[in-house]
């Protein structure tokens, strides 16, 4: 899993995501899914959900704080691009954070992809942001068959 090294009050915007979606330019048959901003008039918006392979595409949040989380879109997107884990020989998850979590179908799906051997995932994690932890993100972070990358600025080429 990938996660962007702790910057108190500043912008965690390292490239979690963009590195992901590179990474899996070389995995042409990879499941998952990753988000993306929406921007109109550069301003952010909104997020989006994208599924690899279909690029199926549907709203995460528009308008966590300010956003709205759009949960059957955001489930009609990720849960079926997770479901072609099994099959495939990496799966994206970008990212197990505030805002997926509000899907009550999202984390017991996320822990069967982990929980299958014959698994790789190439995830994403939000780091605990003005020292508020998500427990579940911590749960991933701390189990034994998951390696940690910090991604920060410096190191992201």
């Amino acid at each position: 899993f990938l996660t962007a090294t702790h910057v108190p009050h500043r912008s965690l915007c390292v490239g979690k995501t963009t590195l992901a979606i590179a990474a899996m330019r070389y995995v042409p048959q990879a499941a998952g899914f990753y988000t993306e901003e929406c921007r109109s008039n550069g301003d952010r918006v909104g997020f989006g959900v994208v599924a690899l392979g279909c690029r199926k595409s549907g709203t995460l949040a528009a308008t966590v704080g300010k956003y709205v989380v759009d949960v059957a879109s955001f489930e009609r997107v990720a849960l079926p691009s997770l479901a072609r884990a099994a099959t495939a020989p990496v799966t994206l998850i970008d990212e197990v954070g505030k805002m997926e979590l509000f899907s009550p179908q999202f984390l017991p799906r996320v822990y069967a992809v982990l929980d299958d051997a014959s698994s790789t995932v190439l995830g994403t994690l939000p780091m605990p942001r003005y020292g508020h932890e998500i427990a579940a993100v911590e749960d991933i972070r701390a189990r034994p068959d998951v390696a940690v990358m910090k991604l920060s600025k410096a190191n992201r080429d």
